[in-house]
């Protein structure tokens, strides 16, 4: 198979990993037409990627879920009318069809990358993302932020206090493993089964561990909105903000949902008596389940209908619709996602940006 070089090699998962990766090449200089992109898995969230992809002509590669049964069988362990010991049963049937699945998959992302070589490689740290460390060749390592998840799950942290950057991704997935264990509502003897299966099915064979830390190089570089310091480098969204400069103004407020309603009353309240017209957008998740349960798609949007709203029926992300559509509303409701750092930095001042909070969260 002939090799494929590239200045540099993305792996994105949501649209804004590609908007950060764009960020990067423009703060460094680096043609479009020498990078290339590799999306993880299949569904709303990548199409809404891909589409991101395509309007700035960058080449792309498709790459399989390894983690199919991961979310599936923690929910057993949380939810349900099945004994406990039925639950257990379902965990360790899930585990092992997870490690079959995640070892076909991993067999299939070796085979697609084995050619790619780079300079620069770029990801942030998430657990689904890592193994592409092992199976492509590079020279550096640029760490993206993840979202929020780069405060909230302490990637500044770490990275300031750990010298050897490779230890900065190490605990970084084990703060990723804690995070499910602290947001359940399992107590007693069954948390020690749960904390079993987390580190089970959540982490990864030290041979895959062993092989990223062989190639680990020492050129490390942080690219981040969320904080400064020795080996970072500071993303202002200065690409973007440039193009939402010459994006036309339109008077409506939109409104972004969360899964199930769990900010609507809330979003409600915040906006009062308008004369504009208001755009709900409904949360990707929201999306995915209306695919399987028609039923369910009915009954949302009748919520939205009777309150004269009218609903952003799409599948792309709020970054990827103001980019591709190319306008501005006049005010945006949302709570507070990965986007925050995006939409402060890009949009204009004369937008007004409300942020509510998550109500019904389980």
């Amino acid at each position: 198979m002939l090799s494929r070089d590239y200045s540099a090699l993305a792996i994105c998962s949501k649209d804004l990993d590609f908007i950060n990766f764009l960020e990067f090449c423009w703060k460094k200089n680096i043609p479009l037409s020498k990078v290339h992109v590799f999306i993880i898995g299949s569904g709303e969230r990548q199409d809404s990627v891909k589409t991101l992809v395509d309007i700035h002509n960058v080449g792309r590669t498709s790459l399989p879920d390894i983690d199919l049964y991961s979310s599936l069988s923690s929910k057993f362990l949380s939810f349900g009318k099945n004994s406990f010991f039925k639950k257990i049963l379902i965990v360790l049937i899930s585990y092992g069809c997870q490690h079959i699945y995640r070892f076909v998959g991993l067999v299939r992302w070796k085979k697609k990358l084995k050619a790619f070589r780079a300079n620069i490689i770029y990801l942030d740290l998430w657990r689904t993302k890592i193994p592409i460390l092992s199976y492509t060749s590079y020279r550096k390592i640029v760490i993206g932020d993840g979202g929020v998840s780069t405060e909230s799950l302490n990637l500044t942290t770490l990275w300031n206090r750990y010298t050897n950057k490779f230890e900065v991704l190490f605990f970084y997935l084990k703060e990723q493993q804690d995070l499910l264990i602290n947001r359940s509502n399992i107590r007693g003897f069954k948390l020690f089964f749960y904390k079993l299966h987390t580190y089970l099915v959540y982490s990864y064979s030290d041979a895959i561990l062993k092989e990223i830390e062989r190639k680990w190089p020492e050129d490390v570089i942080f690219f981040t909105s969320y904080s400064g310091g020795k080996g970072v480098l500071s993303n202002e969204y200065d690409f973007f903000r440039q193009q939402f400069k010459r994006f036309s103004k339109e008077d409506y407020t939109l409104v972004v949902g969360y899964p199930d309603f769990g900010t609507l009353q809330t979003s409600i309240t915040m906006l009062g008596k308008t004369s504009q017209d208001v755009v709900y957008n409904f949360h990707p998740r929201d999306k995915q389940l209306f695919k399987k349960n028609k039923k369910l798609k009915f009954k949302s949007y009748a919520v939205i209908n009777d309150l004269g709203w009218k609903i952003e029926d799409t599948n792309q992300s709020l970054e990827s619709i103001l980019i591709s559509r190319k306008s501005i509303p006049a005010r945006i409701i949302t709570y507070e996602t990965s986007l925050i750092a995006f939409i402060a930095n890009v949009l204009p001042e004369e937008t007004s940006i409300d942020f509510v909070k998550i109500e019904n969260l389980t």
